[in-house]
């Protein structure tokens, strides 16, 4: 503190290992909820279901009360929501979606990313051509077409 350097720590423990671990289970629609919350977002979760072992998981609930318990995402207990309470442990999630095989998750937070940066930039080629890509890769062939009908009669 003394010489004004400061960084996360515990990324290089042994707990990130086992945040590590826990998400590459991918237990029912546990990728989803993990992407939702590094976006900022909060996930319903029963934490009455956990068993309390430590390596009997019933699914996806099970996964996220157990990494509540260290303290990775936080826990509303009136809500019964959990998130990503700080940009240290976002930044713990991220990198352990890197080290998994969600390629496409990987690819979608490296064009998020991109798309920030080039609107950090006000860069309107690169924001137009981001935007584009994620339209083309999220957007039915019907929705699109619905859409340029709607931009050509409004």
């Amino acid at each position: 503190m003394l010489d004004g350097a400061y960084d996360n720590y515990w990324i290089s423990t042994v707990a990130y290992e086992s945040l590590k671990g826990y998400i590459s289970l991918n237990f029912d629609g546990l990728r989803d909820s993990v992407v939702w919350m590094l976006a900022g977002g909060r996930c319903q979760v029963n934490t009455d279901t956990f068993s309390n072992d430590m390596t009997s998981f019933k699914g996806r609930d099970d996964v996220l009360t157990i990494l509540i318990h260290p303290g990775y995402p936080a826990y509303d207990r009136d809500a019964k929501e959990v998130y990503i309470p700080n940009e240290e442990v976002r930044a713990a999630f991220a990198n352990v979606v890197k080290e998994t095989d969600w390629t496409p998750v990987i690819q979608a937070m490296e064009q998020s990313e991109a798309l920030l940066k080039a609107t950090w930039k006000k860069d309107a080629d690169a924001v137009a051509q981001g935007i584009g890509q994620v339209h083309r890769a999220n957007a039915s062939i019907r929705k699109r077409k619905n859409i340029s009908v709607s931009l050509r009669s409004g």
